[in-house]
């Protein structure tokens, strides 16, 4: 017996979007919260249109208890997810049934072309060089998938193939944008411009639409403002991110992006909008600026423009009074024939002469120290913070003995062959002294990573003291990002399979106090295993269900290395 339709509620029809012939909505996606349509086909939507591949992807990566219902006959489990709506009953086999639509979140999350529906639901991404497109591209599909693809492929493209010695943008600030681009923006059809990010040599904007909530005011957006507790534009959305680990129910976001800015070195981020858009401005690290001037320069000066490298030099340093680099006050003294009383130059000078010669007194206090035994750490910390403060880099010899010792505590194991806590708290001091070169040299960051990696794993035996310490972890994994950042993994495959098995390490403890999907962990080994399918995974860190997967019969290297997580 063919299937009859009783008559649906009336609801108010709306613009049609794009691909749709006609489109009913009422309401926000925190209101009625479904999407009734008829395709360009002329059938009716309903719970058919669900991708049950992806509602089981989604369970199984955030460990759901009812991952393994029956996905032959959803129904009931759609219901109980609330991803559809009953909108009137139909008549199948002789039976009453309800007749069910998807919800507009199932759309978003679990159709493969949400913006079939939802034009605001896709990514559009520009990079500029100055003013030339360098790279136009479009991205669509569920959008917790937008969301991993856009953050990857900033992070890409903004990765110097030179192996610069910075980050040019911190893997937070840039997610925590991106999602926040897609869990706030509207979906309704007045809203129909997609996401964009656009790359530029100084800074990334990423913009929304429309404007926030008309309460909020530019002052609630800084580093210390506590945002008002203003109503969820998508409260749906937001669930689904948090349950996926790309938000937090904190709202802590902008505080976010302040932080992790601001650790990083980079300028203050902008947030600018009216009711119609919302756009986050982060500025680029200063250091990459630097060097990209001292480039120009330098080719200007090839081409036999001596006059217009000068100019462009001081116009950055008076554009830029917090860039103070003795590398450009270098470059502008040779601009001048090395000669200091030159008036351009002279305006300058105490930045280059004074940091140089204290330098050279705290370089012989590091050897004289490194010498000594036993050593005293407290007296190591303060040299080297002092060091660090007056411009030392990773590649100064007197620093590199400092890495060496913080390193070899790392290693520093006890007659059972477990690792030193007190050797591993000494490794922590002096990496923490290091300040700013643990966030620019790879090598310095992934063992400051496995530094706190290991002080977690030694200070916590309960769930709670687990969970209380979870800091250890997120710093770990801010460290190892910041590693791979900064490694060029087409000359460097075997470190940067290290990097992501490490990420994958710290994934397995934070899954195990819920703060991570299971799919992080595995991916991150699927990616150790693409740059190195040799590469010993501890069994220790692989989810039991995975462990055949990852399992390889061990070599005399890697049996090596299964001795220790790094």
């Amino acid at each position: 017996m063919g299937s009859q339709f009783t008559s649906p509620p009336t609801i108010p029809s709306v613009p049609k979007p794009p691909h749709v012939t006609s489109a009913i909505t009422q309401g926000s996606l925190n209101d009625l919260d479904f999407f009734f349509a008829l395709t360009e086909k002329g059938r009716k939507l309903s719970e058919h249109d669900i991708d049950a591949g992806l509602v089981k992807d989604f369970l199984r990566d955030i460990k759901s208890k009812i991952e393994n219902q029956d996905l032959e006959n959803p129904r009931q489990l759609y219901k109980n997810m609330r991803l559809v709506k009953p909108i009137g009953d139909r008549e199948k086999d002789g039976k009453l049934e309800k007749v069910l639509v998807p919800r507009n979140v199932a759309l978003l999350f679990f159709h493969r072309a949400p913006d079939e529906y939802f034009p605001g639901a896709r990514t559009e991404i520009t990079v500029y060089h100055d003013t030339e497109v360098m790279d136009d591209l479009k991205k669509t599909g569920p959008i917790d998938q937008q969301i991993n693809e856009t953050l990857e492929y900033i992070l890409a493209n903004t990765k110097s193939e030179q192996s610069p010695s910075y980050v040019q943008y911190p893997r937070k600030a840039v997610r925590e944008a991106v999602v926040n681009a897609f869990y706030h923006r509207g979906y309704e059809p007045e809203h129909n411009d997609a996401v964009k990010v656009r790359i530029y040599s100084t800074h990334i904007d990423i913009i929304s639409y429309p404007g926030p909530h008309q309460s909020l005011q530019p002052s609630h957006f800084s580093a210390d403002s506590d945002m008002p507790p203003v109503k969820t534009r998508n409260k749906r959305v937001g669930g689904f991110l948090v349950q996926r680990k790309l938000a937090e129910e904190k709202g802590t976001g902008v505080r976010t992006i302040f932080r992790s800015m601001k650790r990083n070195g980079n300028f203050t981020p902008e947030f600018q909008f009216d009711e119609t858009y919302f756009r986050v401005r982060l500025p680029r690290h200063p250091k990459f600026m630097v060097r990209e001037l001292l480039t120009t320069t330098n080719q200007l000066v090839a081409k036999g423009e001596k006059q217009k490298a000068v100019v462009q030099l001081l116009e950055f340093l008076e554009k830029n009074p917090g860039i103070r680099d003795e590398p450009l006050f270098e470059k502008l003294n040779k601009l001048h024939d090395d000669d200091k009383n030159h008036p351009k130059v002279q305006q300058y000078e105490q930045f280059i002469t004074d940091r140089v010669e204290l330098r050279a007194a705290l370089s012989s206090e590091i050897y004289k120290w490194c010498a000594e035994d036993p050593l005293d750490i407290t007296v190591g910390v303060g040299i080297v913070q002092r060091f660090v403060n007056e411009g030392a880099t990773s590649d100064h010899d007197a620093l590199q003995e400092v890495i060496e010792i913080a390193v070899s505590y790392l290693e520093e194991r006890n007659d059972d062959r477990k690792l030193r806590l007190q050797a591993n708290q000494k490794a922590h001091q002096l990496f923490q002294a290091m300040g700013e070169v643990t966030k620019t040299d790879a090598y310095v960051a992934f063992q400051y990573a496995r530094c706190k990696f290991n002080l977690y794993r030694q200070n916590t035996k309960t769930f709670r003291e687990r969970k209380e310490l979870s800091s250890y972890l997120k710093e770990a994994e801010v460290c190892v990002n910041d590693a791979l950042q900064l490694t060029d993994e087409a000359k460097h495959p075997n470190h940067t399979a290290r990097q992501y098995r490490q990420l994958g390490y710290i994934h397995s403890l934070l899954l195990g106090i819920k703060m991570t999907t299971i799919s992080n962990v595995t991916g991150y080994y699927d990616k150790a295993r693409a740059y190195n399918p040799a590469i010993h995974i501890n069994e220790t860190f692989i989810p039991p269900e995975f462990r055949t997967k990852y399992r390889k019969p061990k070599t005399q290297e890697n049996q090596a290395a299964s001795l220790s997580p790094h």
